[in-house]
């Protein structure tokens, strides 16, 4: 799988973001910051500018990849 740009609705956040990209932002924050130098600094200054492109780096974790946890376990 390639790297993925998908680009930011006004104000939405970085979690959000990702969220969208892939129905997960569990371990994926951090790869999309490291991918995108200067990234932080506008996500945390109110979120991204709408259309706003940020790269999905292709080793995010999926969702069927990721441990299925139950809390009631």
């Amino acid at each position: 799988m390639a790297d993925t740009v998908i680009t930011a609705l006004s104000g939405e956040g970085l979690d959000e973001l990702t969220w969208r990209a892939i129905g997960s932002n569990v371990g994926l924050v951090e790869g999309v910051l490291d991918t995108n130098p200067g990234l932080a600094a506008r996500a945390l200054a109110g979120g991204l500018p709408e259309n706003h492109p940020v790269t999905v780096p292709a080793s995010a974790p999926t969702t069927d990849t990721l441990p299925e946890i139950n809390l009631w376990d």
